[in-house]
């Protein structure tokens, strides 16, 4: 059986297609898992001295990072753990806990959602504007500080197993009321320039 040129071009190629994809198959998945709760996808990872060196998909340079932003390498079946607990001190989380902590920072990011803040929060912002830039912040600092020391109910996002555990639970609510810091500040010193500007408006006609 004879092929022409172009018939062999197609083989050669789909030959070197199924070569490529069958070297990829092979190679197992790497993935940092970051004191955040981010999970990172990579080609290789690896520890040194007290950083951790990693490629990202695509790139040939290498990278790095504090292996103390990094809690575990995974590199398929096999763990790296970073994460160390200084036994020294004693107060630190064992790997188990701090793992539950950062699932629960985790569950926080993606499950809690805080829309909800951002209307009264910026009229809040805007009410503030009334008593002038300077002393308008008061209010605002007032507020936010009050929403960010109240803990979310269990039933906002956490999960249905985990929710009674306590280092679960700090991490969630931590990252919680993180969010909800950050988005009601954010609405709020919005609110305080919009009332700065229609103040000023009306006040100057």
């Amino acid at each position: 059986m004879t092929y022409s040129v172009s018939g062999k071009a197609f083989i050669l190629i789909t030959f070197m297609c199924m070569m490529c994809g069958l070297l990829y198959a092979q190679q197992p998945d790497v993935r940092l898992v970051l004191m955040n709760g981010d999970t990172l996808h990579v080609t290789s990872a690896d520890t040194l001295a007290s950083k951790v060196i990693y490629q990202v998909p695509g790139k040939e340079k290498e990278k790095s990072m504090s292996r103390y932003r990094v809690f575990l390498i995974v590199k398929g079946d096999n763990e790296l753990w970073v994460y160390d607990v200084d036994t020294l001190e004693g107060d630190d989380y064992s790997r188990q806990e701090m793992a539950k902590y950062i699932r629960g920072i985790y569950d926080a990011r993606q499950n809690y959602h805080t829309g909800w803040l951002k209307a009264p929060a910026f009229l809040v912002g805007g009410g503030s504007a009334i008593l002038g830039p300077l002393y308008g912040l008061v209010p605002q600092v007032v507020y936010v500080s009050l929403i960010g020391n109240i803990s979310p109910r269990k039933e906002t996002g956490m999960d249905e197993k985990m929710k009674d555990d306590f280092y679960y639970r700090e991490g969630y609510t931590g990252k919680a009321r993180n969010k909800r810091t950050r988005h009601s500040a954010a609405s709020s010193f919005l609110g305080f320039l919009t009332g700065l500007v229609v103040y000023q408006q009306a006040f100057h006609k």
